[in-house]
């Protein structure tokens, strides 16, 4: 039976819709900032898919571990590797979810993760840089992912 918590596998289509939108430009390493203290776009598309290999280890091995975290993409800052990176992490996801032991604990810094409890923190995770991006994408003046305008009223 494949993972009951379907919300965890589908947080990263977002990032599929919004490649279809973005302008080319964004994913350049370019200094696209919405502020200080953000990184450029392309360094915020690079964290997610260093975050998400992360994760998906950790549901393979039942222990986080965040010492590995740039061991999970070691690619260019371009849009062509970046999105290959978030589709194999996709991918990746998908396969490890239909055989993941939902019972077992997961081990986050010395604290055992229920199966929920660790998928709550991947999409809030998700959702935390989603909102960002969505930020970096009106403040760059192009027009929003329709899934997005339609879901939070833009």
């Amino acid at each position: 039976m494949p993972c009951p918590l379907i919300l965890c596998a589908q947080s990263p289509r977002t990032s599929g819709t919004l490649r279809l939108t973005r302008p080319e430009s964004l994913g350049a390493p370019a200094p696209h900032r919405i502020g200080d203290g953000f990184a450029p776009f392309c360094k915020q598309l690079r964290h997610v898919v260093c975050v998400r290999g992360v994760y998906n280890a950790a549901l393979a091995t039942r222990k986080v571990d965040w010492t590995r975290k740039h061991e999970h993409y070691v690619g260019p800052l371009t849009r062509e590797a970046l999105l290959a990176g978030l589709d194999d992490k996709q991918r990746h996801l998908l396969a490890t979810l239909e055989t993941v032991d939902i019972d077992a604990p997961i081990d986050w810094d010395g604290t055992p993760f229920t199966f929920a409890l660790f998928t709550w923190e991947f999409v809030q995770h998700e959702a935390i840089h989603h909102g960002q991006w969505s930020v970096y994408a009106s403040l760059a003046g192009f027009d929003t992912p329709l899934s997005w305008r339609t879901s939070w009223g833009w």
